[in-house]
């Protein structure tokens, strides 16, 4: 396996409360600043665990779109140009672990540029409104959670290692 840094939601506006009557949705966004950037990674896997505390119509549907965030929510979140990472299908209130798309998260990660903040819009496609836990609105103690699990890429971690190699027989030749 690789190294696994598990992250609560820093932002959150998560009542999906749908404001139309065919859509309502909610926004996380997750800091990834504590996984060390400094070489390529490669996202073994991702998951977003939570609670959904209270479903309006049983066996709702949600899809879990993803994009680059700025840890502020605001309007232009809502509208945020997003492809499905994630979907539950079937849910009721309880424990949710949806798998999010790996290479997703490996994109912003890898991304030079832009910071390491994750943006998770949810849509209820199916059903009315749902209710998820988070840090600001706490009914229980399951607040949104992404789990990512990652390695540094291959080619990487060869430079890495004949580094290491390079500076242990430099200290035995001294």
């Amino acid at each position: 396996g690789g190294t696994t840094v598990v992250t609560n939601e820093s932002t959150i506006d998560f009542g999906l409360i749908p404001p139309t009557p065919a859509e309502g949705f909610g926004i996380l966004e997750f800091d990834l600043s504590l996984i060390d950037q400094a070489a390529p990674l490669t996202v073994l896997s991702a998951s977003l665990t939570g609670r959904f505390d209270a479903v309006r119509i049983p066996d709702s549907d949600v899809d879990f779109r993803g994009f680059t965030a700025d840890l502020t929510i605001d309007a232009s979140d809502a509208s945020a140009g997003a492809a499905s990472v994630g979907t539950l299908v079937d849910i009721n209130a309880g424990s949710i672990n949806v798998p999010i798309d790996t290479s997703f998260i490996e994109a912003i990660l890898n991304d030079a540029v832009a910071d390491p903040f994750v943006g998770i819009r949810a849509i209820v496609t199916d059903g009315t409104s749902i209710r998820m836990e988070s840090t600001e609105w706490l009914n229980g103690t399951e607040p949104p959670t992404l789990t990512i699990e990652y390695i540094p890429e291959p080619a990487t971690l060869s430079v890495l290692m004949l580094g290491a190699w390079v500076l242990a027989h430099r200290r035995h030749r001294h």
